[in-house]
């Protein structure tokens, strides 16, 4: 009888394949780890300058066809006070209003961007920033035909610690939307009929909600936090 002799591998050089894949199996994922938190990095860093270059050009937009005798600002760094800008707007429905017979401005209400503090965080204490518009004709359409003085908001307070609007409101013309959280804080300034804005957003890499990658959850909560800062002025031309 022949026995057909079998050739394998020995235990050593099976132990020694075992290393040698491992090695590459480890540094594959070291690579691909670190890529990916590269990627989320990247991600939220352009999403805080995405939402601050939104914010910071629409307020300057309104801003620029306001008044700057109407402005009213207000700036804190109490996380339980709000931050505010008070201004007229001569806009309807996106248009500017003018008198068809003396061609003077109609102004149609008060836009407020206030802040209110974040209940959901409750570790970097940041703010939501909120746009309110408060029309002067309190019944539909909302259309003012003989406002042609810009005029202060009375009793502003009043206005900037609300999160939604009454029933009452919204039948007067209110509109109130959230804009954007994340805020670290805002900073407002009118001097000499020029408006200065600076906003700032922070965001934790390791605590974020939208992360899609898992962070080391070593260090303290200060630890991986990106913050971003932007700034803006506008002189209201009406």
């Amino acid at each position: 009888m022949r026995y057909k002799k079998i050739s394998g591998l020995t235990l050593m050089e099976l132990c020694v394949v075992m290393f040698i894949f491992s090695f590459f199996l480890i540094a594959f994922y070291g690579a691909m780890n670190f890529g990916l938190k590269a990627w989320k990095i990247a991600e939220v860093r352009s999403d805080l300058k995405v939402t601050a270059a939104w914010v910071l050009r629409r307020m300057i937009a309104e801003l620029e066809n306001s008044n700057s005798i109407a402005i009213q600002t207000f700036t804190t760094a109490d996380p339980n006070l709000s931050s505010f800008i008070c201004f007229e707007t001569p806009a309807y429905n996106g248009e500017i209003q003018h008198d068809t017979g003396n061609g003077k401005l109609l102004w149609q209400g008060h836009i407020i961007y206030y802040d209110i503090k974040d209940n959901d965080d409750n570790i970097f204490n940041r703010k939501i920033l909120y746009r309110r518009y408060i029309p002067h004709n309190k019944t539909s359409p909302y259309k003012s035909d003989n406002r042609f003085l810009a005029t202060f908001l009375p009793d502003i307070a009043d206005y900037t610690d609300d999160r939604t609007l009454l029933t009452s409101e919204e039948q007067e013309g209110q509109i109130l939307k959230k804009l954007c959280s994340k805020l670290k804080s805002i900073t407002l300034h009118e001097a000499y009929g020029m408006v200065d804005i600076e906003l700032s957003f922070r965001e934790n890499f390791r605590k974020s909600k939208d992360a899609r990658v898992s962070f080391s959850s070593a260090g303290n909560d200060q630890s991986g936090t990106e913050v971003y800062s932007i700034k803006g002025s506008i002189r209201p031309r009406n």
